[in-house]
């Protein structure tokens, strides 16, 4: 390996107190589940105890850890699984020494560990904390939302005994509005939602047309009447019907009210403000902001001083990317010609009301295949998805003629109808890009990585490594001064790749 030589690097892990020998020595629970459940059934319900046990308790073998006493536990209850009700029983069997060292029992030490840092972030005040993920401070805001700056944290324990923090800074899109009013604003339905009334998320279905008033839920109340008389109308208005699904089981559609559901947003949907969010870090306010949040974790949780583990690693020569001839980004190679090009057909499908390829698209298309040395046709499929059996045809009379991807220009779409576009599309052998509408020529950040993504879709090698690589595919990561994504990844807020 060609390299520059080796440096000592600082990681985003920090080594904290060792583990005391209370902690060394969990207590045992031994679990009693009637009816007995089948074999496969066994680890997700011994997960789920260990859960209703409270505490910081997890699974072991085939029964369960905790570093709680057993007097602090639920120590016998009912839980449901699958359809089936259990009862369970826990039976305290003293405490067990576990060896860090060995790579099993430590595993189970990082899992109360990990167990103990959420417990310990839940009970924090004047901070947002979702499972293991803490917001402090106010990063931005805009009219009905606000970005919060904080960390996605991770507790373990290393073979020599001791607590490991990882610390990512990461940022979290709030929306400060009701689904209703959000939808009141022109913007097009989220993906997700949550309760606003608790943190509960959801899957965002479609909007009903039923009467809230009318529409019967099991017991006998109607929607509105189930949430007025669990007092969660109070100061809200309920909206329309909404029909949400839990992540866990999609294909159970639930009613709710749009009024007392929010938004989940990510920065796809606020792109117009991706320029001034500027959420990535410079590499210094990175590592300081870093031990920042592990100094106050280390406080708040009673784990100690960490101290930022180091490493040593090795400077790589810096990679050359290669279109036609070498380039310093992929888009580059819209103007100077891609790696491995070939004869191309293109189609495009507008579901804005307009006609034909934009012309700055279609010159740029133009202008790259004439540099790359390779024959480009351009299609437009007159049809919309809305015909069905018409538009069906459209496509396969676009495949028969040799089209290989399909760009879409359409106002934004929910996520349920975008996804229904481009299985459709698929299903006529079609790989598609979505780019949403109104878009500029200005916008060329946007339009390129748009055209990148359905360049490679049709099958076109864009760029390349220059060199000897021990592998036939390479991800790279660029780190320009200013990333428009959140480190935790809770949106591109770009075109989709």
């Amino acid at each position: 390996m060609n390299h520059l030589g080796k440096t000592e690097v600082f990681l985003n892990r920090f080594a904290l107190r060792p583990l005391n020998p209370e902690e060394l020595r969990p207590w045992r629970l031994e679990v009693v589940l009637d009816p007995p459940p089948g074999r496969e059934e066994v680890y997700p319900l011994l997960a789920q105890v260990a859960r209703r046990a409270g505490g910081v308790t997890v699974r072991m073998g085939d029964g369960l850890a905790s570093w709680s006493p057993p007097e602090v536990l639920v120590l016998e209850g009912t839980l449901a699984r699958m359809g089936q009700t259990y009862a369970y029983r826990l039976y305290p069997k003293g405490r067990r020494p576990l060896d860090p060292k060995d790579p099993g029992e430590r595993s189970v030490l990082s899992a109360l560990a990990r167990r103990l840092l959420q417990e310990r972030l839940r009970r924090l005040e004047g901070v947002w904390v979702e499972g293991l993920a803490v917001y402090r401070r106010e990063h931005a805001r805009g009219p009905g939302w606000r970005v919060l700056g904080g960390a996605v944290l991770d507790l373990w324990v290393s073979d020599s005994g001791a607590f490991l923090l990882e610390v990512d800074p990461a940022y979290r899109i709030l929306c400060e509005m009701s689904l209703e009013a959000w939808l009141a604003q022109g913007h097009p339905l989220p993906k997700r939602v949550r309760n606003a009334y608790d943190r509960r998320t959801w899957e965002l279905l479609r909007l009903g047309e039923e009467d809230p008033k009318e529409l019967p839920l099991p017991g006998g109340l109607s929607l509105l009447d189930y949430h007025a008389s669990k007092g969660r109308l109070q100061g809200r208005e309920g909206g329309r019907v909404a029909w949400v699904a839990d992540p866990k089981d999609p294909r159970k559609p639930i009613p709710h009210l749009t009024g007392l559901l929010v938004p989940v947003l990510t920065l796809e949907d606020l792109h117009e403000e991706e320029g001034s969010l500027a959420l990535s870090l410079p590499w210094e306010e990175r590592r300081r902001r870093t031990r920042e949040i592990a100094s106050w974790i280390g406080r708040r949780l009673g784990l100690g001083t960490p101290e930022a583990v180091r490493a040593q690693a090795y400077r790589l020569s810096i990679p050359k990317l290669m279109g036609r001839r070498a380039v310093s980004k992929p888009a580059d190679a819209l103007r100077v010609g891609f790696y491995r090009a070939q004869e191309t057909a293109l189609a495009l499908l507008r579901l804005d009301g307009a006609q034909g390829w934009p012309e700055f698209l279609r010159r740029a298309l133009l202008r790259a295949f004439g540099a790359s040395g390779a024959s480009l046709r351009l299609h437009t499929l007159h049809a919309h998805p809305s015909q069905g059996l018409a538009f069906r045809e459209a496509l396969r009379k676009a495949k028969e003629e040799g089209v290989q991807a399909v760009l879409v220009l359409t106002p934004p779409m929910a996520w349920e109808d975008r996804n229904r576009l481009k299985a459709l599309l698929l299903r006529e052998g079609l790989p598609s890009q979505i780019l949403n509408v109104p878009l500029r020529e200005e916008e060329r950040h946007r339009w390129e990585n748009a055209l990148l993504g359905l360049l490679a879709k049709a099958g076109l090698q864009v760029v390349a490594l220059s060199g000897a690589y021990p592998a036939e595919l390479a991800v790279g990561l660029g780190l320009p001064s200013k990333l428009p994504c959140t480190p935790e990844g809770a949106g591109e807020g770009r075109e989709e790749p």
